[in-house]
This record gives C-alpha cells, structure tokens and sequence, in this order.
C-alpha cells in the first residue's frame, strides 16, 4: 500500500468510531419496533424564541444508539488492529478496552458536533431536514475531532483528508439510503 493509501486507511480507520455513530441511529430507526423510541427528543420540544433549540430528529434514542455506534466502531478498530499487527496476548485486553473507550468518545464527539449544527441551523431559521451544505457533512467529524483530545488527539493529517473525503462519503451513503427508502431526502 502506498503512503496515500495508507494515510487514508488511517483516516478511515480512526474516525470509523464517528461514521458509525453518525449512521446508527438512522439504522436503528429503521428497524419498525426501535421507531416509537425516536419520539423522545433531546431538546424536550423546548424553543429559543420560535425555532426549536435542535430540533425533532434529535432524539435521545438516537444519541443512545451513536454512542452504540462508538462504541462498535471502536470494537472494529480493534479487530483491524489485531488482524494486521501482532499485539501480546498481555495487551490485547488493555488495547481492546481502549479502542472501545476511544470508539465511545469518538462517537459522542461526533454526535455532540451534529447538535452543535443543528442548534445553529435553528438560529439560521434553517429547519429541521434542509440541508446546510458542508456542513451537514463534516458536523460529525469537527465533533470527533474536538473529543479526541480525550484520549488520544488525532493527527492533524487525518483531520484534513477527513475533512475532504467525508463529504464525499456522505452524500454517496445518503443516497444509498434514500434508494433504499431509509431517508426521505438525499442529503
């Protein structure tokens, strides 16, 4: 694999904890049982002047199922980890349980940066489900990237490709979802 190649790897790879967290709650919410939960919003219908503070898609549910989302993206990191690098049978639980940490982290950092937007989409008066270009696809990641500080800070390097491939990867996997009838629009 040549240095590009693997510096997306990279990328992907340490913000698959966000991607996931950024995707679960739409999966989730496609399952027709996991759909009554999705009622109960974050913001508790409560308005700064007349917008809503987020907005009715941001649920506790799907904060709950993102972080779920982390937490597996964390879980897969490691997977990847341990399959390509030799890891002592010593560290491979100390390793696993950061990873899982890390994925949890990552994931809420990503879904604290999609309420960010949203609450400032309110402010715009943009509502609920229009889109706000580019930012609608890179929320998640500023988010991820801000937790990471957490625990252990993203590279810079991967930040940027992040910032240039994310867009990308988003509007694709939108569509997808709305061929498949999991979103009602494509962005």
């Amino acid at each position: 694999m040549d240095d590009l190649g693997k510096m997306l790897f990279n990328t992907i790879l340490v913000f698959l904890p966000a991607y996931l967290a950024n995707m679960m709650p739409l999966m989730i919410y496609s399952i027709p049982i996991a759909k009554p939960l999705f009622k109960y919003r974050i913001d508790f219908g409560y308005k700064l002047g007349r917008e809503d503070l987020f907005g009715k898609n941001k649920t506790w549910a799907g904060l709950i199922s993102g972080g779920i989302g982390g937490l597996v993206g964390g879980y897969i990191m490691f997977l990847i980890v341990f399959t390509y690098f030799p890891i002592g049978n010593d560290d491979i639980y100390k390793i696993l349980l950061n990873d899982m940490i890390y994925g949890v982290i990552i994931g809420f950092g990503a879904l604290i940066g999609d309420l960010v937007k949203s609450f400032l989409k309110r402010r715009l008066t943009i509502k609920s489900g229009k889109p706000w270009w580019i930012f609608d696809q890179i929320d998640f990641i500023l988010g991820a990237y801000i937790f990471s500080f957490l625990i252990f800070p993203i590279p810079i390097v991967y930040f940027v490709i992040a910032l240039i491939i994310t867009p990308l990867l988003h509007v694709g996997m939108n569509v997808i979802a709305f061929k498949l009838k999991l979103k009602k629009v494509w962005w």
